[in-house]
């Protein structure tokens, strides 16, 4: 993450994210307990942003990024592209418009 943008930010989700971001120990990792994609890319334009999720088994499937994105895990959220596997966590990187277009003329 850090490699493509020193700007990068971890979101990690649910419960379990309380002990992951709490045990990482520096500021790329932010717990978030309701995770809403479109106030953290408002909120953090310009860097590159990524959800890691917990597998939905266990106490897991009680936290509320099942509800409000059923099917992220397996992948198929429309603003959430999959970056790779973290044991039994989801990375994804979420999609954002550029701020400009350098290519322009």
């Amino acid at each position: 993450m850090l490699k493509k943008s020193r700007y990068s930010r971890v979101f990690v989700c649910g419960h379990r994210g309380f002990l992951f971001a709490r045990g990482a120990g520096n500021l790329l990792y932010e717990h978030v307990l309701d995770l809403d994609t479109g106030k953290i890319r408002r909120d953090y334009k310009g860097q590159r942003i990524y959800i890691l999720v917990p597998a939905p088994a266990g106490g897991n499937v009680l936290d509320s990024v099942y509800w409000k994105y059923r099917k992220v895990y397996a992948g198929e959220q429309g603003d959430m592209l999959y970056d790779s596997d973290w044991g039994d966590w989801r990375l994804f990187e979420t999609i954002q418009a550029p701020e400009k277009e350098d290519n322009i003329k």
